[in-house]
Protein backbone atom coordinates (compact mmCIF):
# COMPACT_ATOMS: atom_id res chain seq x y z
CA UNK A 1 0.00 0.00 0.00
CA UNK A 2 1.09 3.40 -0.60
CA UNK A 3 0.51 6.98 0.76
CA UNK A 4 1.19 10.79 -0.52
CA UNK A 5 2.73 13.48 1.96
CA UNK A 6 0.25 16.79 1.25
CA UNK A 7 3.29 18.56 2.01
CA UNK A 8 5.97 17.80 -0.93
CA UNK A 9 3.31 14.86 -2.40
CA UNK A 10 6.28 12.12 -2.00
CA UNK A 11 4.91 8.99 -2.28
CA UNK A 12 6.37 6.06 -0.02
CA UNK A 13 4.69 2.13 0.49
CA UNK A 14 3.21 1.36 3.78
CA UNK A 15 2.34 -1.72 5.43
CA UNK A 16 -1.17 -2.74 7.02
CA UNK A 17 0.94 -3.15 10.26
CA UNK A 18 2.48 0.50 10.26
CA UNK A 19 -0.69 1.31 9.62
CA UNK A 20 -2.33 -0.99 12.87
CA UNK A 21 0.92 -0.07 14.79
CA UNK A 22 0.49 4.24 14.11
CA UNK A 23 -3.43 3.85 13.55
CA UNK A 24 -2.84 5.48 10.43
CA UNK A 25 -1.67 9.04 12.12
CA UNK A 26 1.52 11.00 12.71
CA UNK A 27 3.47 9.57 9.74
CA UNK A 28 6.26 11.76 8.84
CA UNK A 29 7.57 11.95 5.42
CA UNK A 30 11.40 11.50 4.88
CA UNK A 31 11.35 14.25 2.45
CA UNK A 32 9.91 17.36 4.13
CA UNK A 33 9.65 15.85 7.79
CA UNK A 34 5.96 16.73 7.57
CA UNK A 35 3.23 14.36 10.43
CA UNK A 36 0.24 14.06 8.11
CA UNK A 37 -2.67 11.09 8.61
CA UNK A 38 -1.47 8.18 6.02
CA UNK A 39 -5.19 7.44 6.14
CA UNK A 40 -6.47 10.39 3.45
CA UNK A 41 -4.14 9.33 0.67
CA UNK A 42 -4.18 5.71 1.17
CA UNK A 43 -3.96 4.21 -2.54
CA UNK A 44 -3.18 0.25 -3.40
CA UNK A 45 -0.76 1.74 -6.33
CA UNK A 46 1.80 4.04 -6.43
CA UNK A 47 0.44 7.33 -7.22
CA UNK A 48 2.60 8.65 -10.58
CA UNK A 49 4.37 12.21 -10.32
CA UNK A 50 2.16 15.12 -11.54
CA UNK A 51 3.04 16.58 -15.15
CA UNK A 52 4.74 19.64 -13.59
CA UNK A 53 7.22 17.27 -11.66
CA UNK A 54 7.91 15.48 -14.27
CA UNK A 55 9.13 18.48 -16.52
CA UNK A 56 11.34 20.00 -13.86
CA UNK A 57 15.11 18.69 -14.48
CA UNK A 58 17.75 19.54 -12.26
CA UNK A 59 19.77 22.47 -13.47
CA UNK A 60 23.07 20.99 -15.18
CA UNK A 61 26.34 21.71 -13.93
CA UNK A 62 28.14 24.26 -15.99
CA UNK A 63 32.05 23.63 -16.36
CA UNK A 64 34.09 26.64 -17.11
CA UNK A 65 37.20 26.35 -19.21
CA UNK A 66 40.11 28.01 -18.27
CA UNK A 67 42.61 28.07 -21.46
CA UNK A 68 44.44 31.28 -20.86
CA UNK A 69 44.66 31.38 -17.13
CA UNK A 70 47.71 29.63 -15.68
CA UNK A 71 47.62 28.75 -11.75
CA UNK A 72 51.12 28.85 -10.64
CA UNK A 73 51.88 24.98 -8.88
CA UNK A 74 53.17 24.40 -5.71
CA UNK A 75 56.56 23.57 -5.12
CA UNK A 76 55.00 20.08 -3.30
CA UNK A 77 52.49 19.21 -6.13
CA UNK A 78 55.91 20.16 -8.62
CA UNK A 79 57.57 16.95 -6.80
CA UNK A 80 54.74 14.78 -6.65
CA UNK A 81 53.49 15.54 -10.53
CA UNK A 82 57.14 14.53 -11.74
CA UNK A 83 58.10 11.88 -9.67
CA UNK A 84 58.04 8.06 -10.55
CA UNK A 85 55.16 5.71 -9.22
CA UNK A 86 57.26 4.17 -6.38
CA UNK A 87 57.86 7.96 -4.94
CA UNK A 88 54.05 8.87 -5.53
CA UNK A 89 53.31 6.30 -3.41
CA UNK A 90 55.64 6.95 -0.76
CA UNK A 91 54.42 10.87 -0.49
CA UNK A 92 51.42 9.67 -0.79
CA UNK A 93 51.36 7.69 2.71
CA UNK A 94 51.55 9.18 5.76
CA UNK A 95 54.54 9.60 7.79
CA UNK A 96 53.64 7.73 11.05
CA UNK A 97 56.92 8.54 14.12
CA UNK A 98 57.46 5.66 16.03
CA UNK A 99 58.33 5.41 19.86
CA UNK A 100 61.56 3.90 20.56
CA UNK A 101 60.43 0.53 22.06
CA UNK A 102 57.77 0.52 18.89
CA UNK A 103 60.82 0.42 16.42
CA UNK A 104 62.70 -3.04 15.59
CA UNK A 105 65.59 -4.07 16.94
CA UNK A 106 68.88 -3.34 15.16
CA UNK A 107 70.58 -6.04 13.39
CA UNK A 108 72.76 -8.53 15.20
CA UNK A 109 76.33 -7.86 14.25
CA UNK A 110 78.69 -10.44 15.81
CA UNK A 111 81.75 -9.02 13.39
CA UNK A 112 81.31 -5.74 15.64
CA UNK A 113 80.85 -6.95 18.78
CA UNK A 114 84.29 -9.21 18.37
CA UNK A 115 85.89 -6.04 17.15
CA UNK A 116 84.91 -4.24 20.08
CA UNK A 117 86.30 -6.96 22.23
CA UNK A 118 89.28 -7.22 21.04
CA UNK A 119 89.81 -3.45 21.51
CA UNK A 120 88.53 -3.47 25.09
CA UNK A 121 90.65 -6.00 25.94
CA UNK A 122 93.63 -4.81 24.61
CA UNK A 123 92.84 -1.24 25.93
CA UNK A 124 92.91 -2.62 29.37
CA UNK A 125 96.33 -4.50 29.17
CA UNK A 126 97.74 -1.36 28.28
CA UNK A 127 96.35 0.62 31.21
CA UNK A 128 97.58 -2.65 33.42
CA UNK A 129 101.08 -2.51 31.97
CA UNK A 130 101.31 1.17 32.26
CA UNK A 131 100.19 2.19 35.83
CA UNK A 132 101.15 -1.55 37.19
CA UNK A 133 103.83 -2.86 34.81
CA UNK A 134 107.18 -2.30 37.11
CA UNK A 135 105.07 -3.08 40.61
CA UNK A 136 103.92 -6.47 38.86
CA UNK A 137 108.14 -6.65 37.26
CA UNK A 138 109.43 -6.42 40.87
CA UNK A 139 106.93 -9.49 42.22
CA UNK A 140 109.22 -12.76 42.37
CA UNK A 141 105.89 -14.93 41.84
CA UNK A 142 104.93 -13.27 38.43
CA UNK A 143 108.12 -11.85 36.97
CA UNK A 144 108.82 -15.51 36.03
CA UNK A 145 105.42 -15.73 33.70
CA UNK A 146 106.35 -12.28 32.21
CA UNK A 147 109.42 -13.37 31.01
CA UNK A 148 108.38 -16.63 29.45
CA UNK A 149 106.06 -13.94 27.19
CA UNK A 150 108.95 -12.67 26.07
CA UNK A 151 108.43 -9.03 27.60
CA UNK A 152 110.47 -5.80 27.89
CA UNK A 153 110.99 -5.60 31.74
CA UNK A 154 112.45 -3.20 34.05
CA UNK A 155 115.34 -4.34 35.87
CA UNK A 156 114.63 -6.11 38.92
CA UNK A 157 115.86 -4.45 42.17
CA UNK A 158 115.04 -5.32 45.99
CA UNK A 159 118.09 -3.91 47.70
CA UNK A 160 116.97 -5.70 51.18
CA UNK A 161 117.69 -9.83 49.29
CA UNK A 162 121.57 -8.42 49.28
CA UNK A 163 123.29 -9.50 52.16
CA UNK A 164 126.54 -7.59 53.60
CA UNK A 165 128.92 -10.56 54.27
CA UNK A 166 131.16 -8.52 55.58
CA UNK A 167 132.94 -4.74 55.74
CA UNK A 168 135.94 -2.60 56.90
CA UNK A 169 137.02 1.11 57.42
CA UNK A 170 140.59 1.64 57.56
CA UNK A 171 142.88 4.72 57.10
CA UNK A 172 144.57 4.45 53.90
CA UNK A 173 146.95 7.50 54.56
CA UNK A 174 146.77 10.99 55.81
CA UNK A 175 143.83 12.24 53.89
CA UNK A 176 142.03 8.85 53.07
CA UNK A 177 139.62 6.24 54.66
CA UNK A 178 139.75 2.95 52.70
CA UNK A 179 135.71 1.07 52.51
CA UNK A 180 136.16 -2.21 51.83
CA UNK A 181 132.38 -4.18 51.48
CA UNK A 182 131.46 -7.55 50.29
CA UNK A 183 127.69 -8.59 49.54
CA UNK A 184 125.58 -11.25 48.14
CA UNK A 185 122.47 -11.50 45.90
CA UNK A 186 119.89 -13.82 47.28
CA UNK A 187 117.46 -13.21 45.11
CA UNK A 188 115.96 -15.06 42.60
CA UNK A 189 117.00 -13.08 39.68
CA UNK A 190 120.05 -10.88 38.19
CA UNK A 191 119.86 -7.44 39.92
CA UNK A 192 122.00 -4.13 39.57
CA UNK A 193 124.69 -3.14 42.47
CA UNK A 194 122.81 -1.45 44.95
CA UNK A 195 123.54 2.35 46.46
CA UNK A 196 125.46 2.61 49.78
CA UNK A 197 124.69 4.75 52.20
CA UNK A 198 127.57 5.54 54.70
CA UNK A 199 126.80 6.93 58.06
CA UNK A 200 129.47 7.92 60.63
CA UNK A 201 129.78 8.27 63.94
CA UNK A 202 131.95 10.10 66.86
CA UNK A 203 132.85 7.63 70.24
CA UNK A 204 129.81 9.00 71.74
CA UNK A 205 127.56 7.15 69.32
CA UNK A 206 126.43 10.30 67.97
CA UNK A 207 126.07 10.85 63.73
CA UNK A 208 128.27 13.53 62.52
CA UNK A 209 128.39 12.40 58.71
CA UNK A 210 126.46 10.58 56.10
CA UNK A 211 126.37 10.13 52.63
CA UNK A 212 124.98 7.79 49.73
CA UNK A 213 126.98 6.52 47.51
CA UNK A 214 125.53 5.27 43.63
CA UNK A 215 127.40 2.53 42.07
CA UNK A 216 128.73 4.22 39.78
CA UNK A 217 130.92 6.22 42.68
CA UNK A 218 132.20 3.07 43.87
CA UNK A 219 132.56 0.76 40.92
CA UNK A 220 133.87 1.48 37.34
CA UNK A 221 131.23 1.95 34.61
CA UNK A 222 131.11 -1.66 33.62
CA UNK A 223 130.72 -3.10 36.69
CA UNK A 224 128.13 -0.27 37.64
CA UNK A 225 126.04 -1.09 34.39
CA UNK A 226 126.85 -5.23 34.93
CA UNK A 227 123.90 -7.33 36.61
CA UNK A 228 124.85 -8.99 39.59
CA UNK A 229 123.46 -12.87 39.35
CA UNK A 230 121.59 -14.30 41.77
CA UNK A 231 123.73 -16.11 44.59
CA UNK A 232 126.79 -13.85 43.51
CA UNK A 233 129.56 -11.83 45.38
CA UNK A 234 130.17 -8.25 45.00
CA UNK A 235 133.00 -6.72 46.54
CA UNK A 236 133.62 -3.00 47.18
CA UNK A 237 136.90 -1.24 47.62
CA UNK A 238 136.86 2.45 47.59
CA UNK A 239 138.83 5.12 49.18
CA UNK A 240 136.88 8.39 50.66
CA UNK A 241 137.90 11.62 52.11
CA UNK A 242 139.15 11.29 55.68
CA UNK A 243 136.01 13.51 57.68
CA UNK A 244 137.43 16.54 60.26
CA UNK A 245 136.11 14.48 63.17
CA UNK A 246 137.87 11.60 64.25
CA UNK A 247 135.12 7.95 63.37
CA UNK A 248 134.12 6.16 66.42
CA UNK A 249 132.33 3.83 64.56
CA UNK A 250 130.26 3.24 60.91
CA UNK A 251 127.32 1.65 59.67
CA UNK A 252 126.47 0.90 55.59
CA UNK A 253 122.60 0.36 54.49
CA UNK A 254 121.86 -0.75 51.23
CA UNK A 255 119.42 1.37 49.54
Amino acid sequence: MYTLCPQCHHSQQISRKQLKKKRGQQLSCPECKQQFNATLTLSKKAPQASSEETQVTPPKKTQVLIQDAQIPELPALKKAKNASPEESETIDKPVIELYDWQKPPPPYRPDRWLMGLILGLGLLTYQVYYFKGYSLSQDPQIRPWLNSLKLPLAAYRKPLEFTTVGSSLQPSDKDHYRLQVSLVNHADFPQPPPYLQLTLQNFYGGIFSQRIFSPQEYLSKTEASTLIKDSATLDIDFLIAVPAEEIGGYSIELK
